[in-house]
């Protein structure tokens, strides 16, 4: 029976017999062709020339010439790649709400919830020194999946039961220590977020399920890393809002891919004084996920519109990964703190904070 006639009989609710699995005569690794890919493959990259991409754009001459430019981005950004981005109706209010506060050895740490979009609350940990009056700044650490274990586990073993999200960690004493420590010695509010998929709101399964996930939200025309990054603004509104950090500084602090998710934040988000960024991806090819990003701008192109609202710290890195964001820093005459690339590691006073 072919496949045309099966579906035939199944449509007019005839009975359909499913034939018996083939037998195996081969194992996949006898059927393996190459036992190196050749140096000039394309299969496992050819998607990337299914479109055009953009190309590296001049370093705009004048002021008018960059906020022309940036205006356009941002439009395509909206329009293109952040179009299932919930309205302002749609988002609803933050509902901003303290779940608990706890105090040990001088630390305070408290955990807020908040309405990212209906139906997706997540939590944000907020810590301070207990006697800190007026935080210096406010540094939100952004958690990716491998950095939020330990993160827990850290908070877990200082304050057991601080939230029912928790109550299944096993705690880590080292891990808390060195947490604290961060703490006492800095004069800044530390803050942590685990944006959707990511802590409380993961999904289960291992690395195939989220893989299978992350390609069923681009079937709806999103990606799980666009939804992340509107995570990121409204958690940066929620500490806005919170009175006892009114007019205090926002900097927002990540790593790896999330650093790259992060850095568009202060494009939607006003506010964010400044951002610590490791091992930021110098490429969208092997950074995060924004759909149809790679047709007008890349990372560099990104970096140069975030310094241009916010400061920006990127670490691990070399002036040479980001040419363009240096041209635009030189020609727009910023202060040398605007833009800073270091080759070293963040070192700030919370930078021990993430794992």
């Amino acid at each position: 029976m072919n496949a045309f006639e099966w579906f035939n009989r199944f449509l007019k609710g005839q009975k359909v017999l499913i034939d018996k699995p083939a037998v195996k005569f081969f194992q996949p690794q006898q059927l393996k062709v190459f036992q190196t890919l050749p140096a000039d493959q394309l299969n496992t990259r050819i998607h990337e020339s299914f479109t055009s991409r953009a190309a590296v754009p001049a370093v705009p001459e004048n002021r008018r010439q960059w906020n022309t430019q940036q205006r356009d981005w941002l439009k395509v950004l909206r329009e293109k790649s952040l179009r299932s981005w919930p309205n302002d109706t749609d988002a609803g209010p933050l509902k901003v709400t303290r779940v608990s506060r706890l105090e040990r050895n001088n630390i305070s740490l408290t955990v807020f919830e908040f309405n990212s979009q209906p139906g997706i609350v997540l939590p944000l940990y907020l810590m301070h020194r207990a006697d800190l009056k007026k935080p210096h700044r406010i540094i939100l650490n952004v958690v990716d999946r491998q950095q939020w274990p330990r993160f827990a586990a850290a908070l877990y073993a200082g304050f057991p039961g601080i939230s029912p999200s928790l109550t299944l960690q096993q705690g880590d004493e080292t891990a808390f220590d060195r947490l604290a420590q961060a703490v006492i010695k800095s004069a800044d509010a530390v803050a942590c977020l685990p944006p959707r998929g990511i802590g409380p709101t993961a999904v289960s399964g291992g690395e195939f399920e989220h893989t299978q996930l992350r390609r069923r939200f681009m079937l709806l025309g999103r990606t799980l890393d666009a939804m992340q990054l509107w995570d990121i603004t409204r958690a940066a509104a929620a500490l806005e809002n919170l009175k006892s950090l009114e007019s205090v500084p926002l900097y927002l602090q990540a790593k790896a891919n999330m650093a790259g998710i992060v850095l568009y934040a202060p494009l939607f988000e006003e506010n964010i004084e400044g951002l610590f960024l490791t091992d930021l991806p110098q490429s969208h090819q092997r950074g995060p996920c924004l759909l149809n990003v790679l047709r007008y701008l890349d990372m560099p192109q990104a970096v140069a519109m975030a310094a241009s609202r916010s400061r920006v710290s990127i670490f691990n890195s070399t002036c040479d990964n980001w040419r363009f964001a240096v041209g635009v820093a030189k020609a727009m005459g910023w202060p040398p703190n605007q833009l800073q690339i270091h080759e070293t590691s963040a070192d700030n006073d919370c930078a021990d904070f993430l794992p």
